[in-house]
């Protein structure tokens, strides 16, 4: 907050004079003078890391002057609650838990459970970020009606390589999401996949919840949030705090506004790709935390690929490395594939498409997954991997996991 001061000035120019109100800005101290308490006071959009996962805006927090804070758990995993918090000794308490506050400002809140010994409170790490200030959203029904029936593009990654396409046809309260993926402007395969979503109003904010649609039914758990900021007949836009801070030194990351625009679906009669959904699409993680497999491991991955590989003709030039990242959900089935590029110093590269759309393809027919398991559920997860390829002279020589 900044004071203005206005200064009255009369200024006379020959037989006239001319008043004149000149205001400055005097810098304002009481946020620098206000308690921590003070600080934490109102709403917060809550995101939680641990040695497994990380999810974003899973919880909100409502801390009131009494002494009281609301807890809504947007995961579905927990009931919603209302308990004591209190700053005490540089630590804030909800309920009987302690957190070290490492960072607290107007707009942020980073905190460390203060039973987590110091080596790894880099793995059980809370932050916060207030939701945005917004006015004239229409009604919640008012919303729905706009969004219904239509079909709305996510976003348009740059165009050049590999991108994909992504179109939202929301009916009732389904999203049934298509992705379109690309390369060089030249259609590959897409992807479909159903969720379900619903909006929520939380002390005067508007949520865009998203959930998984299992079994021909919506699943309340492992929510994917995003708070609405903007509304048109042709557009919305939704805010997501993702990854507001880094695991090690708390850096703040750019916040992710996303607009989505009412729009058409590409011209493209065949979807070659089956439905590929997630299990839980705000719960991923590496491969390797949760053993994530494939039938033979690494040498039937080696096997699979070398045995089908077919060097182009004319490709001895073709040098670099071809990567391909995807997700492996729970049932052990593979979609969300990107793919990068480079030359074998790292810079960036473009192999002949006889390379990299084989290879590309390869990596998509892999039959034999092995979905991750995480270890306090003892229940399958989905999460990433990725595979390189070394190409020499348009021979791939090795195969990175």
């Amino acid at each position: 907050m900044r004071k203005v001061l206005f200064v009255l000035a009369v200024v006379l120019l020959g037989t006239t004079s001319m008043t004149l109100f000149i205001g400055f800005t005097q810098p304002e101290f009481e946020e620098a003078s206000r308690t921590p308490s003070q600080k934490i006071l109102g709403t917060w959009l809550g995101t939680f890391f641990n040695k497994y996962y990380y999810i974003s805006n899973h919880t909100l927090f409502h801390f009131k002057e009494d002494g009281m804070v609301d807890v809504r758990a947007f995961n579905g995993l927990s009931m919603d609650t209302t308990c004591r918090w209190e700053v005490k000794d540089d630590k804030l308490y909800i309920d009987t838990i302690a957190y070290d506050i490492d960072l607290l400002n107007v707009e942020e809140l980073g905190l460390t459970n203060s039973s987590v010994p110091t080596d790894k409170r880099k793995y059980y790490y809370r932050a916060a970020k207030r939701p945005k200030e917004v006015k004239n959203l229409p009604e919640i029904e008012s919303i729905e009606t706009i969004l219904d029936g239509k079909t709305w593009m996510d976003r348009e990654q740059v165009k050049g390589g590999f991108y994909h396409l992504d179109y939202w046809q929301l009916e009732g309260a389904q999203i049934h999401l298509q992705r379109y993926y690309y390369r060089d402007e030249k259609f590959l395969f897409a992807e479909k996949e159903t969720y379900c979503y619903e909006i929520q109003d939380h002390n005067g904010y508007l949520f865009f919840v998203r959930t998984a649609y299992q079994g021909d039914s919506c699943n309340i758990r492992n929510m994917d949030v995003r708070q609405i900021t903007n509304v048109g007949r042709k557009s919305f836009t939704l805010y997501k705090n993702d990854n507001p801070f880094t695991f090690f030194d708390n850096t703040v990351r750019e916040k992710a506004f996303t607009t989505y625009q009412a729009s058409e679906l590409p011209p493209i009669d065949l979807v070659p790709s089956p439905d590929f959904n997630l299990c839980n699409q705000e719960i991923l993680s590496e491969y390797y935390r949760f053993d994530t497999d494939y039938k033979g491991g690494q040498k039937g991955v080696n096997r699979f690929v070398l045995e089908r590989y077919k060097k182009p003709a004319n490709s001895e030039d073709q040098n670099g490395y071809f990567q391909v990242r995807f997700t492996i959900n729970c049932n052990g089935e593979t979609g969300h594939f990107t793919a990068k590029e480079c030359d074998l110093a790292y810079q960036p590269y473009t192999f002949d498409s006889r390379i990299s759309e084989q290879l590309l393809e390869l990596v998509r027919d892999l039959p034999d997954w092995i979905p991750g398991v995480h270890p306090h559920y003892n229940s399958n997860v989905d999460t990433y991997r990725h595979i390189a390829f070394r190409i020499e002279q348009g021979e791939v020589v090795e195969v990175v996991p």
